[in-house]
């Protein structure tokens, strides 16, 4: 695990135990409802993806996991996607 790593995953963590300030979960929570109602006046169901506390260990298992199976059906696609994070973020 780089220190990139680490760092979202203590992130990750930090949102899903609710830490963090109230004004960031005011933010969060009206940007929701907002493009709640976006997506539901499409006819589309919003997608809401709600972090969820998660061991380094486990990072590390299904990071492997991807690792492998991206390597098994596309040899050189890891290497896109590390890419691409990096020049994006």
């Amino acid at each position: 695990m780089d220190e990139r790593d680490k760092e979202w995953l203590d992130k990750n963590n930090e949102e899903a135990r609710g830490e963090g300030t109230s004004a960031q979960g005011a933010l969060s929570a009206s940007s929701t409802r907002t493009s709640a109602r976006s997506a539901k006046a499409k006819g589309k169901e919003p997608e809401i993806s709600q972090p969820v506390v998660i061991s380094e260990d486990e990072f590390e298992l299904v990071m492997g996991v991807f690792e492998k199976v991206t390597h098994e059906r596309t040899e050189y696609l890891h290497h896109v996607c590390i890419c691409f994070t990096f020049v994006f973020n």
